[in-house]
């Protein structure tokens, strides 16, 4: 009987230890999984803090575009107003059709 349960003994003993083992080798591999992951999620997260600071800045370019275009717009309309006025001025002054009196002269 003692040899059965020396057996036995020796038989658990070697069932911790493998066990012990696989879990070990279980968690380094979930160690080295979260640790890529881990590096992969930093990757992600540089690369999306780099498209968003890339996609501020072009949005920022493009509004700074934006305002150039609507003060030349603000200019090109003033310039249209002084023509305008100068087209009525001459209107005013050179009408399109003489009066009855300039033909008479």
């Amino acid at each position: 009987m003692n040899k059965g349960l020396r057996f036995y003994t020796a038989v658990l003993s070697i069932a911790v230890v493998a066990l012990w083992l696989f879990t070990a080798i279980q968690n380094s591999e979930f160690v080295e999984l979260k640790r890529q992951q881990s590096e992969l999620f930093k990757n992600e997260t540089l690369d999306r803090e780099s498209f968003d600071s890339q996609t501020s800045k072009r949005m920022n370019e493009l509004q700074t575009e934006i305002s150039f275009m609507e003060a030349e717009i603000n200019l090109l309309r003033k310039k249209v107003d002084l023509l305008e006025g100068r087209i009525d001025d001459l209107v005013f002054e050179f009408p399109r059709y003489p009066t009855n009196q300039s033909t008479s002269n």
